[in-house]
């Protein structure tokens, strides 16, 4: 079968494939509910790289897959959570401890949605966070709807050092199109910038952390890009960082 050669060479391949992630875990698992999750999995990076390809989507579409995506990742109770106007909804995360093993071809994908150009009206309504019930809509860019997640996903993991070094690279990525292409300034994704700061100081522990040079690298790229983009922020991140330049 594709993808399952046990030759080192298709093995490295598989390792850089989100689809031969997916295959590599289901090799390893056999029950029917891991089987379903998978399935699930699957079905997330096709509608992942649907939204990459500029195939039209409409926001109740978007919705859907942001949901199983949260549920997949390992947040707790998940919810959808409909607007007193009764015309629109959101999607509420709970609380990450550890991302879960099958969700990782999910989060290598993130990047190239969140860095994926073609706009998107995108109402507070749809987002949460304090204008909830505003269903003005703001142009942003499609992948706008995964910020949340991709900053909690960073922010909250407990076991980020054990991840793959892709997975981590990819995270970081992730924050880094936030931080350049995404206007966190619209009232959408307003209320998101604490969020944002929780994410940028994780990427700043990566910097102390021993992990790869080349992680280290991109997560301090991370933190410069930040403080050049929200120059304010500066003085915090000082304070922030002077426990860590005594070790």
């Amino acid at each position: 079968m594709y993808g399952l050669s046990s030759k080192d060479d298709q093995a490295l391949q598989a390792l850089a494939d989100p689809d031969m992630a997916t295959l590599r875990v289901c090799r390893r698992y056999s029950s029917t509910g891991l089987k379903l999750i998978l399935l699930q999995v699957s079905i997330i990076l096709l509608s992942l790289q649907m939204i990459e390809d500029r195939v039209n989507i409409d926001i109740f579409s978007l919705l859907k897959i942001k949901f199983h995506l949260a549920q997949v990742i390992g947040f707790s109770d998940v919810s959808i959570i409909p607007a007193s106007s009764g015309h629109a909804f959101h999607v509420r995360l709970g609380d990450l401890i550890d991302m879960s093993e099958q969700s990782i071809p999910c989060v290598n994908r993130l990047p190239m949605v969140l860095d994926a150009g073609h706009p998107f009206d995108l109402a507070s309504s749809a987002v949460g966070g304090p204008y909830v019930e505003d269903d003005t809509p703001s142009s942003l860019l499609v992948g706008a709807i995964f910020v949340d997640v991709s900053l909690a996903i960073l922010s909250q993991t407990t076991n980020l050092v054990s991840l793959p070094i892709l997975t981590i690279k990819s995270m970081l990525e992730s924050l880094m199109i936030i931080i350049y292409k995404h206007d966190l300034d619209a009232k959408p994704l307003k209320h998101l910038h604490s969020s944002l700061t929780r994410a940028v100081r994780r990427a700043m522990d990566l910097v102390f952390q021993d992990i790869s040079y080349e992680i280290r690298q991109i997560a301090l790229s991370v933190v410069q890009a930040y403080v050049k983009r929200w120059p304010t922020s500066r003085s915090a991140f000082v304070l922030y960082v002077l426990p860590f330049s005594r070790i």
